[in-house]
């Protein structure tokens, strides 16, 4: 369940938040544009690399605790219950 975004896509989406915080009345910017977009893709970025290897370190929990078809109902259930459990995991480690 892998959420995958090509790097022009993720400049995009960078370049759409920026435009949208530049709207917000009250707010001031202490970045230049640029940087804050730059900002932004590395943030995305490193998100996408988290999610990936969650969803890869899910994948092995799955295939080492049952032989469940990729795709089935129950593999899909599990899934989301580990990937929650590995994103529980993190938020300890967070605070």
């Amino acid at each position: 369940m892998s959420h995958r975004l090509s790097r022009p896509k993720m400049h995009r989406l960078a370049q759409v938040i920026v435009e949208t915080i530049k709207k917000q009345p009250g707010v001031k910017m202490t970045l230049g544009e640029k940087e804050l977009r730059w900002k932004i893709f590395t943030w995305i970025q490193q998100i996408l690399q988290l999610d990936e290897a969650i969803d890869q370190r899910v994948k092995a929990r799955i295939r080492k605790s049952r032989r469940v078809p990729e795709g089935s109902s129950e593999w899909q259930i599990l899934y989301r219950q580990y990937y929650e459990e590995e994103l529980q995991g993190l938020s300890k480690y967070r605070r």
